[in-house]
């Protein structure tokens, strides 16, 4: 018997999943930010209760706490106390530090403490909320690594921590105050360190903020760091010369909501393609003149080129996650897309639904009963913030 002719496509239709199968992404989103609601309503009562159990400050004073200073004081060296160290011995212990200064070092506090984004599923739509819930930050070439600072020791007051073993790449002179935790991009060709996202500022921890609060916060606090020295890997150091080429700090480029087509359709563009079109932006920074003589910086702004890689979408709402989360969306180049899923996932598959999301009006995500974009029943989805 001759199949008969389905033009609307009823038929698969009625055999489709569910809706809510093409939507498991964003249940996975759901469930994570009710995941962190939960979690900041324990740690508030949890708060709340400490206070309640607070002792009287009746017994406190001044002789209590010079009685305990007394107690815990170092005690005077004695006759049986071992003999202070020789030349010799402060020699050895140093040749020891030097080679294993040279040995690269982990640390478990820095292992996959960074967040890690699931690539984003554009098979159907876009993705929900995108005019007013997602900020967007362009991803530029280099390695993904936690930006830890500390105290100058040596004029070198960086270290950069790879994302997945915690192994450390190397120590840097930077304008940042000690005690940040940051997500950055290091790229060594350019000597400069991307600014993607705050974990810590100042000894204050900012993973329990939403993106948007952070996002405001780090660009306020970059915009304050002084005139930075440049010195770019073309350009050749003296040999003698400790800490002659510091790291330049910059943020990386972002687009805040309301995501809308105006906004996103021209991003999307210089992003897709086979290579990306070249850009740059203006940098105020101290720069040697002369290239012999790198001692000599003056200001001077230069154009510090852009190599993107991808987009990552930020869940404005949302807090800091470490490991994989679903709180965080890649969208990579082209170049960047597995084969067979360039109607997947990408910015030239995203640039195509802004394009049909411009031309409809109405809603960013629009799904079909049958799983695709278009059509004549529509499920609207919620709006996306930059």
């Amino acid at each position: 018997m001759p199949t008969m002719a389905d033009p609307s496509h009823r038929r698969a239709s009625y055999l489709a999943a569910p809706l809510t199968a093409h939507s498991s992404q964003e249940k996975r989103r759901q469930l994570a930010l009710e995941a962190q609601k939960q979690r900041r309503t324990h740690a508030i009562e949890a708060a709340r209760a400490s206070f309640r159990e607070l002792d009287p400050m009746e017994d406190l004073s001044l002789d209590a706490s010079s009685a305990s200073e007394e107690e815990y004081a170092p005690a005077p060296p004695t006759a049986h106390s071992p003999p202070p160290p020789t030349s010799e011995a402060i020699a050895a212990k140093v040749s020891k530090t030097k080679r294993k200064a040279y040995k690269p070092k982990f640390k478990s506090w820095a292992k996959n403490l960074l967040s890690y984004a699931e690539t984003l599923d554009l098979r159907y739509s876009l993705p929900a909320g995108l005019e007013n819930e997602w900020r967007a930050v362009v991803v530029l070439k280099g390695k993904r690594c936690l930006c830890a600072t500390a105290s100058d020791q040596a004029g070198n007051n960086t270290i950069l921590y790879s994302r997945v073993a915690g192994r450390a790449l190397g120590r840097f002179n930077t304008q940042l105050p000690p005690d940040c935790l940051l997500d950055a991009i290091w790229d060594p060709d350019l000597a400069i360190l991307w600014i993607l996202d705050l974990c810590k500022w100042r000894s204050t921890y900012f993973v329990e903020c939403e993106a948007e609060m952070r996002a405001f916060f780090l660009s306020s606090k970059l915009t304050e760091l002084p005139t930075q020295p440049y010195v770019p890997p073309t350009v050749e150091i003296p040999p003698g010369t400790t800490n002659a080429r510091p790291l330049l700090v910059l943020p990386a480029p972002s687009n805040a909501p309301p995501l809308t087509p105006p906004v996103l359709s021209p991003l999307l563009s210089a992003l897709s393609g086979p290579s990306p079109p070249a850009q740059s932006i203006p940098v105020e920074v101290f720069f040697p003149s002369d290239p012999s003589d790198t001692t000599q910086l003056f200001p001077t702004q230069l154009d510090i080129p852009l190599h993107p890689t991808g987009l990552l979408l930020y869940l404005s709402h949302a807090h800091y996650e470490s490991g994989s989360t679903p709180l965080v969306s890649w969208v990579p180049c082209s170049p960047n897309v597995e084969r067979g899923m360039e109607r997947g996932e990408g910015v030239e598959r995203m640039r195509e639904l802004v394009e049909e999301w411009a031309a409809r009006g109405g809603p960013a995500a629009v799904v079909t009963s049958d799983g695709g974009a278009g059509g004549s029943q529509e499920v609207a989805m919620s709006p996306f913030v930059g």
